[in-house]
């Protein structure tokens, strides 16, 4: 259905009152006006199964409330018999992604009809966005380095919401310099084995100032070769991620200037794996943890290069809170620094392991201590 104005006026034009006292005509009302409104709402109705009936006027209500829609996947799409191409129920195929944490939407299927989601577009190949805090600008595209965005935030919300990447990654390249932001990494749409990047120009030479979170619920994103730098007060973590995503971050430095009320680098909520990979910089005044892992999350530190921490740490260097579990995983991974506080901190049901490499493998200055019920390796 379309939107049919007055006669004799512009396209969107708004219908007005006649008005003598201010000289206003009242528009005319052309037939198209009542009549296409009736036709599309006893369509929905009939469609429905209903009878339209004049003296009931809750029918395109009642049709709406009775609206059966069913997600499938294409493979049981393509099973079904003739009777899906004329049974007036909307299909939904999906993809599960994630393990099974959160759905893809691909398409609808009406009466075998195909109804594509508004605005996202089908990627196969492997795609980069670009952002530069001095010479790019929000209102650009972002897909070359001369169109690039001017701030991370914007790039992240193009790509997530307008995109499906269907095997393929997507990469954010930001270029050197500061950008004074906090970054939610969020998440997108995707087909089987897909992921994206956060790239900068070098863990000393691509700043951001504010915090990083990820939000991914069930995506994997890649972030690397960046610095954090907190300067502000804020509320939680530097950076975090949560909400049952897969982070991997590397060559990074978190810095902060001001006290950390949580962590430096946390995962939290059931189901979230974080993955760092050193180098690794973590440059604290006050933080109640360096590195830790909460609410059933796990966090591993893979593959060889130094962890450097430093600062005062008022509950433990590392934590593992209840339920969740933190890993040295490669004997060639050091730690160095000298950081204030106690080394670790194992809670309820959590644990720390370090693969036989003892209780002084995370800096401090007091012994880690460890919880009825959790454990240390």
């Amino acid at each position: 259905m379309k939107y049919v104005p007055p006669l004799r006026g512009g396209e969107n034009d708004p219908f007005v009152n006649f008005n003598p006292a201010q000289g206003i005509d009242g528009s005319i009302v052309p037939a198209e006006a009542i009549e296409h409104p009736q036709r599309e709402i006893v369509n929905a109705i009939t469609a429905m199964g209903l009878t339209p009936d004049p003296r009931q006027l809750d029918q395109l209500a009642k049709a709406l409330l009775s609206l059966r829609l069913v997600f499938i996947s294409p493979e049981d799409y393509e099973a079904l018999g003739p009777e899906k191409n004329s049974n007036n129920v909307p299909y939904i195929l999906w993809r599960e992604v994630g393990g099974g944490n959160s759905l893809t939407l691909l398409v609808i299927m009406l009466n075998g009809e195909k109804y594509k989601f508004p605005g996202l577009q089908t990627l196969t190949e492997p795609k980069t966005w670009y952002v530069n805090a001095a010479t790019g600008d929000d209102a650009n595209d972002g897909e070359t380095a001369g169109t690039a965005f001017r701030t991370v935030q914007r790039a992240v919300n193009h790509v997530t919401r307008n995109f499906i990447f269907v095997n393929a990654s997507g990469t954010i390249s930001v270029a050197a310099g500061t950008y004074v932001e906090n970054v939610d990494l969020l998440k997108f749409a995707y087909v089987g084995e897909a992921s994206m990047r956060l790239i900068g120009a070098g863990r000393t030479l691509t700043t951001i100032n504010g915090t990083v979170y990820g939000r991914g619920n069930g995506c994997h994103w890649s972030v690397a070769g960046i610095r954090i730098l907190i300067s502000t007060a804020i509320s939680g973590n530097a950076f975090a991620t949560g909400y049952l995503s897969h982070v991997t971050f590397g060559d990074f430095i978190v810095q902060a200037t001001v006290a950390v009320p949580i962590a430096m680098v946390q995962a939290y909520n059931p189901g979230t794996f974080l993955t760092l990979r050193p180098p690794i910089t973590l440059i604290a005044t006050t933080a109640s943890r360096a590195i830790a892992a909460a609410g059933l999350a796990t966090v591993i530190i893979e593959s060889a290069g130094d962890v450097n921490i430093t600062g005062t740490y008022t509950e433990a260097v590392v934590v593992a809170g209840y339920g969740s579990l933190v890993e040295a995983m490669d004997t060639n991974t050091t730690f160095s620094g000298s950081p204030t506080g106690k080394r670790f901190a194992a809670y309820t049901g959590a644990g720390i392991v370090t693969n036989g490499r003892g209780a002084n493998l995370f800096p401090g200055t007091v012994a880690g201590t460890v919880a009825s019920s959790g454990w240390t390796t």
